[in-house]
């Protein structure tokens, strides 16, 4: 089952491909992080996941 996270980073990525880089320097993590993230390999901690999920609302 995706998390919350992962359908929003999923809805942002498609309207925005090859942005993982962008959302990496936003955030200050690797971009391979943002790829697990997507792969629900791992998860931020939730406050990061909640200012990420309102970030990419916003962008939307």
């Amino acid at each position: 089952m995706e998390t919350e996270l992962q359908k929003a980073l999923k809805l942002y990525l498609i309207n925005n491909p090859g942005s993982e880089r962008e959302l990496a320097d936003k955030f200050e993590v690797a971009v391979s992080s943002v790829k697990r993230w997507l792969s629900g390999e791992t998860h931020p901690l939730p406050r990061m996941a909640r200012d990420i999920i309102n970030h990419l609302k916003s962008k939307s």
